[in-house]
């Protein structure tokens, strides 16, 4: 009844989402001409410096953040969706895990029980043969027996408890990376869209 933990992909450290970068977000450096081109190209090649149809350096300027603005919010978008995905595919692997620790554990305390029963009835038996059903010694070794397993059954209970809290604490230990990683992703979008604007003041 070993638990497996899974760790939570896609933040700045330990295993990662597969496909997901370490940093899902466009690059400035290299975007940034990328993305005047894509807006040269649907503006018909127009020019930053102004022209005579009015076209500003500031209407350059609205148009190249807001292209960036929107490249950028879909990358924190699909690693953000990406992170929770992981996040429910782990959850649903712990949450089978306690349904298999609470079936084992529910076996294994049907079987005592089983046992408790059986060995009750041998006890009853040999007393019975012997004169001693309804002795003191019977009754103590009846009690005894009692005791014994039912020692055993809150044995398995705690043992049951413990591991489902064990998973239980892996959950919230995913959720909160999963948290911090989409903390991540969004100071990320914030300090990139910062560092755009500063390089085109």
């Amino acid at each position: 009844m070993a638990i497996i933990r899974t760790p939570i992909s896609g933040g700045t450290g330990g295993i990662r989402t597969p496909g997901l970068p370490v940093n899902p977000l466009p690059d400035i450096k290299r975007s940034t001409g990328d993305i005047a081109n894509s807006i040269n190209q649907s503006s018909g090649g127009g020019s930053s410096s102004g022209g005579g149809d009015g076209y500003s350096s500031h209407d350059y300027y609205a148009e190249l953040l807001a292209e960036f603005q929107k490249q950028s919010a879909a990358a924190r978008d699909a690693a953000i969706a990406a992170i929770m995905k992981n996040l429910e595919a782990t959850k649903g692997t712990y949450n089978n895990q306690i349904a298999e620790v609470k079936d084992q554990y529910g076996r294994l305390i049907d079987e005592n029980e089983v046992k408790k029963y059986q060995a009750r009835r041998v006890i009853r038996e040999n007393q019975a043969n012997r004169g001693q059903l309804d002795s003191g010694l019977g009754r103590q070794e009846q009690l005894n027996m009692n005791m014994g397993y039912d020692k055993q059954t809150s044995n398995l209970n705690s043992s049951r408890t413990r591991a489902v809290n064990d998973i239980m604490n892996l959950i919230t230990q995913a959720e909160a990376e999963a948290e911090n990683n989409k903390a991540n992703i969004m100071n990320n979008y914030a300090n990139q869209l910062l560092q755009f604007r500063l390089a085109h003041m």
